[in-house]
């Protein structure tokens, strides 16, 4: 193994590394590991690699779901929606104010797993707009948990 990295995400953290001679980068958690020892051979490095750009450019630990980026319209209540200005979910995000109170955000971002689960956080404090079957998709969810909760279950 060849490290180019350490990143920890929601309680795991991976091991970014080449194998043997090959080029592609690989993952490990580190968890699944019972032991390791260290050798004393010359490491292979790529003199190119970023790890944030292996992060942020290639989307790695987004699980994505498309390779096409899809266009988001999510309304926040106001309280939820006031971090989203100092923390952006993407760099082409717009945020409207909406005369009930709430806040929509629009961007253009990738389908991810990641996405959907930051989303699922807000509970009732986000209404997915676009794209509808990221609706539908919410609103079977949102069945499904009704059902799991309700007092005749």
């Amino acid at each position: 193994m060849h490290p180019l990295g350490i990143v920890s995400r929601v309680g795991v953290i991976y091991l970014i590394c080449t194998l043997w001679d090959y080029d592609d980068i690989k993952q490990f958690a580190l968890h699944r590991f019972s032991h390791a020892e260290i050798v004393d051979s010359p490491v292979n490095i790529k003199a190119d690699f970023s790890l944030q750009n292996y992060i942020d450019e290639d989307k790695q630990f987004a699980y994505k779901l498309d390779d096409k980026p899809i266009q988001l319209k999510v309304l926040f209540d106001a309280k939820t929606a006031g971090h989203l200005a100092e923390t952006p979910l993407s760099d082409n995000q717009v945020l409207t104010p909406q005369a009930d109170g709430r806040v929509l955000l629009e961007a253009k971002v990738l389908r991810t797993l990641e996405l959907r689960w930051w989303l699922q956080a807000f509970g009732d404090n986000v209404e997915i707009l676009e794209p509808l079957s990221m609706r539908v998709k919410f609103s079977e969810v949102a069945v499904q948990l009704s059902k799991l909760y309700s007092p005749e279950s």
